[in-house]
């Protein structure tokens, strides 16, 4: 339980341990005063005196001592039941083996993040008491681990007989890190010189070129010759190639990842050991590429030390502050001035900036006669939210394919490349210059990754409004499409009681459990259990229909046999795939197979496998009135107010009071969700790119998960500004590491959030199928299964023991219908270009 508190909480958790043991000294048979430095051994008339005073301080920390450790065990209990356990890049990272400080680096979405930060200041107030008893009673020193547990130390002596010991006194409040003293910058010539950033907290920094300058001359630095903390390339790192520390001494936009690391107390920096001294007075610091709007750079530095190596120390030459994005300017000691930050506008701004009916107006055209359709017209800017020179392209008036001058022989006005090759600017039409794009009429716009066009991989359609572009992932070539995707009617689109219902026939549901997926072996699986699910629970007979919404770029091969609604892939889905759920919500409840206008919605992730009938959940829900999973976050009420302070769009006051923390499943009457789709969409994106803008945000919200949860709060932010009330419900699905279901409640469990899946350790055929991994968990017995584990579609432990003989409600449950999936719809075919395999099971089909 205690694996996810952080260094200093396993402080807090050793020093209430020490008041326990001063009740247990107190309980001893011979009740001896303790000697200490504050108190030594007296003389026999003394002692009686000498014991009281130390009685009575024992007496008065025990006391006090046992309030905090009560404290501290609500906390534990809380903490416990936070625990859960996220994926990232497919691979089930667990939170109880990470430090609380690790929690914002979790990057996958599907599972229930971390703790509130409301547990950790419980702590902090535990602490806080300590240190007021610490200062009415003798210094307390902790026994270290060699030591017998429980056993209490005071100065000179030990409890117990133990004598070899380290004194460990009670930590004081942390103090903020100083800043280095900065030292006259004058004459001080060195071998050495490097630029360190001000913060750390952002353990990434993408530079694309560094120059220092001596007397105005620039300074020759070789590629050997160059230090850094640590870059994308290295091993430790993933070992990417291309961003090693050299590139940034190339003047062709190559990029410096840099990385922190241990081996230099996690600081981030770049420099150069020269072969003789030199005094550097002038700096020149391109971030990620010049001119990059801040979107386009989120890992940069505004503040940096310049620093020289003096007898193997790091001294403090001159720090640079406020250094603009995207700037190459020439930074010199005596003569830098920060630059004034002007304040951002509201967040919200932006998009009622972009997208209002009069802008779109101007680029409607009216519908054709001959074919019944308005003719496309696409718009490429040189600025993110169709901002600055604009091209506009109309149908008729281009090709079908159109290449950027990025690829290979394509230039102004030669044969395949767009509009003649410039903006109307004079800006090349490449591949870093079109920052954003925007889709009127009845059309879209493919990108493709190659000049061929034939690596899809996104897609703007009219409905996603001006949509920003970036530089990765890249894009250099473009296919214009006169038709819109979203009014083509598709294969099934419900599975009712005898198995898909044909697109024809007419069917009114009651409610319909859906889901957002890819194509890739990880979603196929957990379809096939989804689905199976539904099947076994008799969802149909209640009412209940299936339906998976997938994004990519056409259909796979599991539509015909799993009823699915596809919608293309938004530009930003590649760098925050869990925008998917609301941008498909989005595109289905726009399409001609939106649901009918008396059906609930009951939106599911794909690892939750149903256990009974939703028929009474979505029996509760009206127009106006939804029914929800309390989310993870739900004791952070005050933290999520400040966020919507800053992103909300309408309703900001009222809209305080009517967020409801909610989390998967969904039950929403089907004109809400028609509502709620886009505006989920519109936050999701706003908050996602405001980050992107100011990161100091990410370090903020840390508390909330907010790079990776950033879905969440789009719904429950759409939901305020509506108005829509969600009813908030604590036990709508029961997760993987959960504790004991009891034997009462097995029968009322609504759904599984499925994750692992464990046997007792005394069955020994669970041998052949253990994992190495997920050892925090090895109390529930041995691990057989993970939906982490690349073979989680595959190898499926089978035939195993059932509840009665000791298997785990989660487990037999995830096992079985694992099971029960394979043997009625097979094992994902592996020959197939829509999933991958091995390792990159959790790739997408694009």
């Amino acid at each position: 339980m205690f694996n996810i508190l952080s260094k200093g909480t396993h402080e807090y958790y050793c020093q209430i341990r020490c008041t326990r043991s001063l009740r247990l000294a107190m309980n001893s048979r011979n009740k001896k005063t303790l000697p200490s430095a504050r108190h030594p051994p007296q003389p026999t008339k003394a002692a009686a005196s000498s014991k009281g005073r130390n009685v009575v301080a024992i007496v008065i920390f025990s006391m006090l001592g046992l309030v905090a450790y009560r404290h501290f065990a609500v906390t534990m209990s809380g903490l416990a039941a936070s625990s859960f356990s996220a994926r990232s890049d497919g691979w089930q990272q667990d939170i109880r083996e990470a430090t609380f400080e690790n929690h914002a680096q979790i990057r996958k979405a599907g599972d229930d993040p971390a703790p509130s930060s409301a547990h950790l200041r419980s702590l902090l107030a535990v602490r806080r008491g300590l240190q007021r008893i610490s200062a009415l009673t003798p210094p307390v020193f902790l026994a270290t681990r060699d030591q017998e547990p429980g056993s209490l130390c005071d100065g000179a002596a030990c409890v117990g007989g133990i004598t070899n010991f380290k004194p460990m006194p009670l930590p004081t409040a942390p103090q903020a890190t100083p800043s280095p003293k900065k030292m006259e910058a004058g004459s001080s010539p060195s071998a050495a010189w490097r630029l360190r950033a001000c913060d750390n907290s952002d353990a990434l920094w993408d530079v694309s070129r560094l120059r220092f300058f001596s007397d105005g001359t620039e300074i020759n630095i070789p590629a050997d010759a160059i230090l850094s903390s640590g870059s994308a390339a290295d091993p430790e790192h993933g070992g990417v190639t291309g961003y090693e520390a050299s590139q940034a001494l190339r003047d062709d936009g190559s990029i410096w990842g840099g990385r922190t690391s241990g081996k230099h107390n996690n600081q981030l920096f770049l420099g150069a050991r020269l072969g003789s001294p030199v005094t550097v007075d002038c700096m020149q610091l391109t971030q990620c590429n010049l001119g990059a709007d801040p979107i386009e750079c989120p890992h940069r530095k505004e503040c940096v030390f310049l620093e020289r190596e003096v007898d193997a120390a790091w001294i403090l030459h001159h720090s640079f502050e406020g250094i603009p994005s995207g700037s190459n300017e020439k930074m010199c000691v005596k003569t830098w001035k920060p630059k004034p930050k002007s304040p951002p506008p509201p967040m919200s701004q932006e998009y009622e900036d972009r997208d209002t009916q009069e802008i779109i107006s101007k680029y409607e055209r009216p519908v054709d006669p001959n074919t019944g359709r308005a003719p496309v017209t696409v718009v490429l800017y040189t600025q993110p939210y169709c901002k600055g020179a604009e091209m506009q392209a109309k149908e008729g008036e281009v090709g079908i394919l159109y290449k950027l001058t990025d690829c290979p022989g394509v230039g102004g006005g030669e044969p395949g490349s767009i509009f003649g090759g410039k903006f109307p600017d004079g800006s090349a039409l490449t591949m870093g210059n079109i920052k954003s794009v925007r889709v009127v009429g009845e059309g879209e716009v493919d990108l493709h990754e190659d000049c061929g066009g034939n690596n899809y991989w996104a897609s703007v359609l009219p409905i996603d409004g001006c949509t920003n572009l970036y530089t990765w992932p890249p894009t250099r070539s473009l296919r214009f499409v006169y038709r819109d995707s979203l009014k083509d009617r598709q294969g099934p689109q419900t599975f009712g009681e005898h198995g898909p219902v044909p697109d024809n026939e007419d069917d009114t549901p009651k409610y319909r459990v859906t889901f957002s997926a890819e194509s890739s072996e990880y979603h196929g699986f957990q379809t096939q259990a989804v689905l199976y699910s539904f099947i076994e629970t008799q969802q149909a007979a209640h009412g209940g229909r299936f339906t998976r919404l997938l994004t990519a770029g056409a259909p796979d091969d599991m539509v015909d046999q799993f009823p699915t609604f596809q919608a293309k892939r938004h530009p930003y889905s590649k760098r925050y795939s869990p925008l998917n759920k609301a941008d498909v919500s989005a595109k289905w409840m726009a399409s001609v197979h939106a649901p009918g206008p008396d059906e609930v919605i009951i939106m599911i992730d794909p690892d939750n496998w149903l256990l009974q009938p939703l028929e009474k959940w979505a029996a509760m829900v009206r127009p106006g009135f939804a029914v929800a999973q309390g989310a993870w976050f739900g004791g952070q009420i005050h933290a999520v107010r400040q966020l919507w302070d800053i992103f909300c769009r309408r309703e900001c006051q009222a809209g305080r009071e009517r967020l409801h923390l909610s989390a998967v499943p969904y039950v929403v009457h089907s004109l809400d969700f028609a509502k709620i789709a886009p505006l989920w969409k519109i936050y999701t994106l706003l908050i996602k790119e405001g980050l992107d803008r100011q990161p100091d945000l990410s370090r903020r919200f840390a508390g909330l998960q907010i790079d990776w949860c950033v879905e969440m709060y789009g719904y429950v932010f759409a939901g305020a500004e509506l108005g829509i009330h969600h009813d908030i419900q604590p036990n709508m699905q029961v997760r993987d590491v959960d504790g004991v279901v009891s034997k009462d409640e097995e029968g009322r469990v609504p759904m599984l959030h499925i994750g692992r899946a464990w046997l007792k350790p005394s069955y020994t055929p669970a041998k052949r199928w253990m994992h190495t991994e997920g050892a925090a968990w090895k109390h529930r017995g041995t691990q057989v299964w993970c939906k982490c584990n690349f073979t989680a579609g595959t190898v499926v432990p089978w035939p195993v023991p059932d509840m009665s003989a000791g298997t785990d409600f989660q487990s037999w449950h995830t096992l079985r219908i694992l099971h029960g999936a394979q043997e009625k719809f097979g094992i994902l075919p592996t020959t197939t270009k829509y999933r991958k395999t091995g390792r990159a099971y959790s790739q997408a089909w694009p």
